[in-house]
């Protein structure tokens, strides 16, 4: 992961403080087949979505090769701003501060492009006889089965923000009683895909295929902002289901008395 943070103290005076911070973090991972550089010398067979990595041959007797074509890979970056203002007012310490976060999800998947093929004995064994053998069915290109992923999109681009405002005071009624109170506004928006390439389920819009009931497969909002395809009947409007709340209020209360000196 990658980890990164920066923050600065500034004193206006000597009872005005201010701090702020930003972090970033990261994680990142990936995976392919460590046989793709052998693409190129290897048969292309007809009808898979890719020839960028050799296909992968299951053998009923025997271990298997290839891995019929993975590129894997997701990174997490997360941005966050927070600030605090302190201001000391007699017996009072009030601080003042917020928080933004941006929270993304960037995904890549696309496995078995290159085609998974199966070779079992029964291509080359008699009926009813425990005989036949896989290689011989592979050098005779007796397929048992096989199959081939072909994808439209591949990749997803997920987006949420957040960001909260608070308030609050330390009164120091007397020197062993502390009394504490504050206001906290949280506001979380709801994940959306950057390219609106996002499916759910809608309970209540109405399917045309049957018979205008409610409950309908639906795309976030109303086309594909990558292919500038228009989802049609299919489009829900909204670029996600959910509402977001703005009604996330917080209140704080607090007291503290020192039995002792210590």
């Amino acid at each position: 992961p990658w980890i990164h943070r920066l923050n600065w103290d500034h004193t206006f005076s000597a009872n005005l403080l201010n701090n702020i911070n930003y972090g970033y973090l990261n994680f990142r991972g990936k995976e392919t087949c460590v046989d793709k550089e052998f693409a190129g010398q290897m048969p292309q067979i007809p009808g898979v979505g890719s020839y960028v990595s050799p296909p992968a041959i299951w053998l009923e007797e025997y271990e298997s090769m290839g891995c019929g074509g993975m590129d894997w890979y997701e990174s997490r970056p997360t941005n966050v701003v927070n600030d605090l203002l302190t201001w000391v007012r007699g017996k009072h310490t009030f601080k003042f501060g917020g928080e933004y976060r941006r929270l993304e999800l960037n995904t890549r998947d696309r496995t078995d492009y290159a085609g998974v093929f199966s070779f079992g004995r029964g291509s080359t064994g008699l009926l009813g006889l425990p005989s036949g053998n896989s290689v011989a069915s592979f050098l005779l290109e007796q397929v048992d089965y096989g199959t081939a992923n072909f994808f439209a999109v591949d990749q997803a681009y997920m987006r949420s923000s957040s960001w909260s405002l608070h308030a609050g005071d330390t009164w120091k009624v007397t020197p062993k009683l502390s009394f504490t109170y504050g206001v906290r506004w949280d506001v979380a928006q709801p994940s959306l895909e950057k390219f609106d390439h996002l499916a759910f389920f809608d309970p209540l819009g109405a399917n045309p295929g049957a018979g205008d009931r409610p409950g309908r497969m639906v795309w976030a909002g109303s086309r594909s902002r990558l292919l500038n395809i228009p989802y049609g009947d299919a489009a829900f409007g909204k670029r996600h289901p959910e509402e977001t709340w703005y009604k996330g209020f917080a209140p704080r209360l607090g007291l503290a008395y020192a039995l002792g000196s210590k």
